[in-house]
């Protein structure tokens, strides 16, 4: 943010495990960063996903099977949901709640549980209805 906005942050951040991080000084980068496309590249991809993220959020979904079903489709690689506790952050809900979701899913034949706490999408697609299963 100060990259941009070239004042102090607002936030901060802190990490829940070990991480790496590297500091620069912004005094003495900036001139040269400005010129690195690689680097506003990284910043507006970035940027784009947290945007992202925080419209799904906002988003009003009737359920929490469709705020699901769309997080999946839309932000999760693959369409392979991973980390479950991620996804309960994301998703503003207990993990306990997302199980309960993810075991319903995966009953109606909606998800697919590929090995431990890692989910598939079946070909979906979001109708006026809620969603709908691609059979081809």
């Amino acid at each position: 943010m100060e990259f941009v906005n070239q004042s102090l942050p607002a936030l901060f951040a802190e990490a829940k495990s070990d991480t790496a991080a590297a500091a620069l000084s912004l005094d003495e980068n900036k001139p040269v960063l400005d010129r690195d496309l690689a680097f506003l590249h990284y910043t507006l991809r970035s940027l784009v996903k947290k945007i992202e993220l925080s419209t799904m959020n906002e988003a009003e979904f009737i359920s929490l099977e469709d705020k699901l079903l769309h997080h999946i489709q839309y932000c999760c690689h693959d369409g392979l949901l991973v980390h479950i506790g991620k996804a309960s952050e994301n998703l503003h809900c207990s993990r306990r709640q997302l199980q309960r979701v993810l075991r319903k899913l995966t009953e109606k034949g909606i998800l697919e549980k590929t090995s431990k706490g890692v989910y598939r999408a079946a070909q979906l697609l979001r109708c006026k209805d809620g969603w709908a299963l691609l059979t081809v």
